[in-house]
């Protein structure tokens, strides 16, 4: 027990350091945008299907719509980010 205390100290250490080090970044370059209409829409759907009680492949297909509305949309800002920054460092 004492092994994996002192294993565990020497990790924060470890990562400590390497957040001090020059050019680490806390904060991502990325935040998850908050959606859009559709997302939004969506999300009063499965919240109404929730709240009336809703279970089954009705709720599920809710739920997979939505998450995959919101991974679509935060995956094409991503893109921009990506393309933006590239542009910048040619």
């Amino acid at each position: 027990m004492q092994h994996a205390r002192a294993e565990g100290r020497a990790l924060n250490k470890d990562l400590a350091r390497f957040r001090g080090a020059r050019g680490y970044v806390a904060a991502p370059s990325f935040r998850l945008r908050s959606g859009d209409a559709r997302s939004d829409e969506l999300r009063q759907r499965v919240e109404a299907e929730l709240a009336s009680g809703g279970r089954g492949w009705r709720l599920l297909k809710l739920e997979w719509q939505y998450d995959l509305v919101i991974l679509i949309d935060n995956f094409r800002a991503w893109m921009n980010r990506l393309d933006q920054d590239f542009n910048k460092a040619a």
